[in-house]
């Protein structure tokens, strides 16, 4: 769909034909613009994404009713390349880095999935709290070298999003550390020399953004989200 001139609803969240245009979207979305009220289609009402202002919160898909929001992740894939894996199409292996709140969030299942992973193909399997402790580490070896205080830290893409399209001048505010997976992959890659693909298992739909920056397309591979997996 086109809207003033540009592609809109082409993001990684999507409307589809279930909207009905209820505006619970438009009233959940903290960024004024990023969800638009389109004409009628077909009689009915829709709201879609402009993927230039979205930040990839996903207050929309909480607050949807109707089941019309999507959103686009590397679970799929990933299923897909590990059945080459074991059928030989593939010789690449895949290995996973777990957010520590998959424990929490599943705690009765949470052995049965990564054993069922392992047991599709994955090599190894590794937390991103090896990360965060690292992260840690070189917020605080940076403030000491530095002798600043007061900064933004940044686990979060959505808050890097933010920043970055509507409060530049919070830019030199974000502590210039990468997030917990970011220094888990870098760790994983230039100290244990892992070469597999890497997939993250985790709660965030913009680790997808985070991963696909061009400064980190060679660390992680995947973004696999507890809901879609």
């Amino acid at each position: 769909m086109r809207f003033e001139g540009r592609e809109i609803n082409t993001g990684s969240i999507r409307t589809d034909d279930k909207c009905r245009g209820c505006n619970k979207c438009v009233s959940a979305c903290p960024i004024p613009g990023a969800n638009i009220a389109a004409a009628p289609i077909e009689g009915e009402s829709r709201v879609f994404v402009d993927q230039d202002k979205c930040i990839l919160c996903g207050s929309c898909i909480d607050s949807c009713t109707h089941g019309a929001r999507i959103y686009a992740d590397d679970t799929a894939r990933m299923l897909e390349d590990l059945t080459a894996l074991r059928e030989g199409r593939r010789k690449r292996p895949i290995s996973l880095v777990v957010a520590p709140s998959f424990i929490i969030n599943y705690p009765t299942q949470y052995r049965k999935v990564l054993g069922w992973l392992k047991g599709q193909g994955v090599e190894h399997i590794y937390s991103a709290s090896i990360g965060a402790d690292i992260t840690v580490w070189a917020y605080i070896k940076y403030l000491q070298e530095s002798g600043r205080d007061g900064m933004l830290s940044q686990p979060c893409p959505v808050i890097v999003n933010a920043v970055e399209k509507y409060h530049p001048e919070l830019l030199d505010r974000l502590m210039p550390i990468q997030s917990p997976l970011m220094c888990t992959a870098i760790y994983l890659r230039n100290y244990r020399k892992m070469e597999t693909d890497l997939a993250f298992l985790g709660p965030c739909i913009a680790k997808k953004a985070e991963i696909e920056r061009p400064e980190n397309r060679t660390y992680v591979q995947y973004n696999v989200t507890f809901q879609a997996l």
